[in-house]
């Protein structure tokens, strides 16, 4: 199975300093001009045999969007994809968030900023859930997803044991392109490649 996963590009709320989290900014100007180049490569590519998956939030749907027109492949939406969930911390700004957040913990695992935020552990069990179905169903993929999101996937994919996962992490950027295969194994060719 081949994968190729990528984080939205730039969003509104990249450059107002808002929460993204399960909010539905749109791309900026930038966001979509990249989205246009990451579509264009991904045309050079043999990518007949590859399904088309995304987050159901604006900015990635966006991306999707435009990738699906170039490539003439079908968006399945997944929920399950979107981005952290931060609870009361979503529609708010990144200062407010600073301010408000509940006191961090040893734990930074099971921390949750807000009540009814997500945790990074509740995170890393709804991405492999998802890895779950993408090993199931053993197709090749462009998925189209979020900073933290992403993060969890590969995590969850390098190991299902929780305390690897926990040591490990990996940090892209908005337009990055990770290039990865699971056979008998996981495997990185290209991380956060930039277009």
């Amino acid at each position: 199975m081949q994968l190729i996963i990528i984080q939205h590009t730039q969003s509104v709320h990249h450059t107002n300093k808002m929460i993204g989290a399960h909010t539905n900014w749109e791309l900026t100007s930038k966001g979509v001009s990249d989205a246009i180049s990451i579509a264009n490569y991904l045309d050079t590519l043999d990518l007949q045999d590859f399904k088309l998956i995304s987050s159901d939030l604006m900015r990635a749907k966006q991306v999707a969007e435009i990738i699906s027109r170039k490539l003439n492949l079908k968006v399945s939406y997944c929920k399950k994809l979107r981005e952290v969930d931060l609870g009361e911390a979503t529609g708010k700004s990144v200062s407010w968030f600073n301010e408000y957040k509940t006191k961090e913990t040893e734990d930074m695992f099971s921390y949750k900023p807000f009540p009814s935020a997500e945790s990074n552990y509740d995170l890393y069990i709804r991405m492999s859930s998802v890895r779950q179905e993408l090993i199931k169903r053993n197709e090749n993929v462009i998925i189209v997803s979020h900073g933290g999101a992403i993060n969890f996937l590969i995590r969850s994919f390098i190991s299902e044991d929780i305390n690897i996962a926990k040591s490990i992490s990996f940090r892209g950027s908005a337009g990055g392109i990770t290039i990865a295969s699971y056979d008998e194994g996981f495997k990185i060719n290209k991380f956060n490649q930039q277009i």
